[in-house]
């Protein structure tokens, strides 16, 4: 499914140098839904299975009721970013994001834009 309608994203950002914060927006006009079930406990899945192209944001919705963990491919339950059960993940990243579980069998829901 592919939604295409304007939304504006604020992102703030802080300049080291002068202590300034900068306001940059971003119109992105194409959206991707999908979910994804990490079947196997301990092995890390690249979100969604097949990325956008020219990605500019991922927003992940733990639709489970165990706590996922994020990372690069090499993502452990003890070396991720904790996404706890019904809680949500917004990053920037356009490629590369990977999930794992500890338990088998649990979905994220996934929404990627650009």
């Amino acid at each position: 499914m592919s939604i295409k309608s304007p939304l504006q994203i604020q992102r703030d950002e802080h300049d080291e140098s002068s202590l300034a914060k900068k306001t940059t927006e971003v119109s992105l006009s194409t959206w991707k839904t999908s979910n994804l079930t990490l079947t196997t406990a301990n092995i890390a899945y690249l979100l969604p299975a097949t990325e956008m192209a020219e990605r500019k944001t991922l927003v992940v919705y733990n639709a489970s009721d165990t706590t996922i963990y994020f990372g690069d491919s090499s993502v452990t339950t003890s070396s991720g970013i904790i996404l706890s059960s019904l809680a949500v993940l917004t990053t920037d990243a356009v490629s590369g994001i990977y999930a794992v579980c500890g338990t088998n069998n649990k979905t994220v829901n996934i929404l990627e834009g650009k």
